[in-house]
């Protein structure tokens, strides 16, 4: 595997390099077909604020969006080595913090549930779309194709994801962009997708439930930092190519 830490949430601003780093990461996993890690941070120090519950998720959807196989946290137990740390999830003489307990929340509620979706997936195309700004290092522009046509709305990251043994199907995940409010979104999708049987990941049950009219438009609603998975059945090439 590919693992590596990068903190975006520092005292003097925060560190989109957090972002570029993810990309180069996700560049080695995919040449050589390795699963990449990330350490998510959930910490305080002198250099770091502490994450904010929504900057907690909004670090774990985007690494999802990169095509991350595995999370870690820094730090779980506060060391005891390092004088400048403030608590992370547990405290120096164990005691539960108020990130422990939004970790669990996360991991439990989402996290776990989302990931067995994901984790058997191959990531395809990312992109981040509906941004005024140049896209950030390592985050690329959304382009168009023919999974994905148009988007509109506030900021987010589309991220495709494959599976060999499922050819009939796509996947995109659509994670909120900001860390600080939510989101809206239209996603119009592209040629190759079938109308019938576009479905949105419900985690609360661990299924998926059909999109309901008008098909092939997903008006998206995301709180802050979260995000949605979605399954769309596509053509398949012979098909596509004799139409």
């Amino acid at each position: 595997m590919v693992s590596f830490d990068n903190y975006p949430f520092r005292r003097t601003g925060d560190n989109l390099g957090f972002l570029e780093q993810w990309g180069e990461v996700r560049a080695a996993g995919l040449t050589y077909d390795l699963p990449t890690w990330v350490y998510v941070q959930s910490f305080t120090s002198t250099n770091y604020r502490r994450p904010t519950p929504e900057e907690l998720l909004w670090q774990i959807n985007v690494s999802l969006a990169f095509g991350c196989k595995g999370i870690q946290y820094f730090t779980y137990w506060t060391p005891e080595v390092y004088a400048e740390f403030g608590p992370g999830l547990i405290t120096l003489d164990g005691q539960r913090t108020d990130l422990y307990y939004a970790a669990k929340d996360i991991n439990n509620n989402w996290l776990a549930r989302v990931g067995r979706q994901l984790k058997p997936l191959r990531p395809e195309v990312l992109g981040i779309a509906n941004l005024l700004d140049f896209p950030p290092p390592g985050l690329p522009a959304f382009a168009p194709d023919e999974y994905v046509a148009e988007s509109w709305g506030d900021p987010v990251i589309l991220s495709q994801f494959s599976k060999p043994d499922e050819p009939n199907y796509r996947w995109l995940l659509v994670v909120n962009y900001s860390y600080k409010e939510p989101c809206r979104v239209r996603v119009n999708l592209g040629r190759r997708v079938r109308g019938r049987g576009i479905a949105v990941f419900d985690p609360s049950t661990e299924r998926y439930v059909e999109v309901p009219p008008p098909r092939k438009r997903l008006d998206i609603r995301l709180d802050t930092a979260a995000a949605a998975l979605y399954r769309l059945p596509v053509r398949a090439e012979k098909e596509r190519t004799s139409r």
